[in-house]
């Protein structure tokens, strides 16, 4: 079976959204692994797990108990209960307004999670970097999210709030995240999230403040991937305390990424990841060319070595680090194009393999 690639075959996820999207190239992955780690991980030191998730009792999707264990490194555990609950299930919500019979559908078909992006230009070189418009349109979305959450806490969902789009978009070049690199970037950056906490903090609907959709960081930066999420996070602990933080990994949200990726030292923390792998396959006709013969890429393909045993090696990283912090683990993104053959096949693969870990999904 082929080996599972440094980034998994992900593109960034505008490509499942009609958005243009770069496909992370095997140079730059090569990049990443000459980064110094301890700069992509870069924050106060911190013994153990310290950053795993504590139960809470006034929030049923947080499972059962409001007792925590404490793993054999010594940080806060999940409890076994929580860790047997079943998972929440949903999707993505679209880039233009949700509205209420958005969520009406979804709550029919028994979705439980879903996650509202804040986004527009997605992938963009020097996307957003006017920053008073950036913030009046984000404070737009704030408008759209609010009747959000009402309608899915009359209907028993969560909401998980994404900042899809960050000021300054992506570098030109090696298309990182841009805000790692300039700090008038970060610094408004940690402030949206403080107006986003202050409106919504400790509201019943929310799974969680998903902070950096697919950050990018594949040589020293100023600010660390890592870094500029625990900035924004503790941002939010000082207004809301109890709402937990959700971090992604480096490389677009990568499963590889978990090899490096460090426990954020607080409690109720969710750690995301996004699968589109292969992305020959997920990803054929979207955002790149069909195979030069023309016959569309099938799954499951044993000829390749894709099957269902391929995604279990690409989500070993992840399921490692759950086992080692016990930690929450959410698939924010995963998908393949409507007309690959076997799309379905591989959306049962996914799926079941993250109803087996215990992972919530959209």
């Amino acid at each position: 079976p082929p080996a599972v690639g440094a980034n998994d075959g992900a593109p960034q996820s505008g490509a499942m959204t009609g958005a243009p999207s770069a496909q992370m190239t095997g140079a730059a992955a090569r990049q990443m692994t000459s980064a110094p780690e301890a700069q992509m991980n870069d924050g106060s030191p911190f013994a153990g797990s310290a950053g795993t998730l504590h139960s809470r009792e006034a929030d049923p999707s947080f499972a059962g108990s409001a007792g925590t264990l404490h793993s054999a490194e010594g940080g806060p555990s999940l409890h076994a209960a929580a860790q047997r609950r079943a998972p929440l299930r949903g999707c993505m919500l679209p880039a233009r307004a949700t509205t209420e019979d958005d969520i009406r559908v979804l709550a029919g078909w028994g979705a439980t999670l879903a996650r509202f992006q804040i986004t527009r230009d997605f992938g963009k070189v020097d996307a957003n970097s006017d920053l008073a418009e950036y913030a009046a349109w984000v404070d737009s979305r704030l408008d759209n999210l609010e009747g959000v959450l009402r309608w899915a806490e009359s209907r028993g969902m969560k909401i998980c709030v994404d900042l899809h789009s960050t000021p300054g978009g992506i570098r030109a070049g090696d298309r990182a995240t841009a805000m790692l690199y300039d700090e008038r970037l970060a610094d408004a950056y940690v402030e949206t999230w403080r107006r986003i906490a202050m409106r919504f903090s400790g509201h019943p609907a929310l799974y969680g403040y998903d902070l950096v959709n697919e950050p990018k960081q594949v040589a020293f930066a100023p600010v660390s991937y890592w870094d500029i999420q625990r900035r924004a996070a503790e941002a939010i602990r000082e207004i809301d305390p109890a709402t937990p933080i959700v971090i992604e990994s480096n490389v677009s949200a990568s499963p590889t990424a978990f090899a490096y990726l460090r426990p954020l030292p607080m409690d109720n923390v969710i750690y995301q990841l996004h699968l589109y792998a292969p992305g020959d396959y997920t990803h054929q006709g979207v955002g790149r060319a069909l195979k030069k013969d023309g016959r569309p890429l099938v799954w499951p393909d044993p000829s390749r070595g894709w099957a269902i045993e391929y995604l279990r090696r690409v989500l070993e990283p992840v399921r490692d680090f759950q086992r080692r912090h016990g930690a929450r683990i959410y698939v924010g993104e995963f998908s393949a194009a409507a007309w690959a053959p076997g799309a379905d096949a591989y959306l049962r693969d996914c799926i079941s393999l993250f109803e087996e870990y215990g992972w919530d999904w959209t």
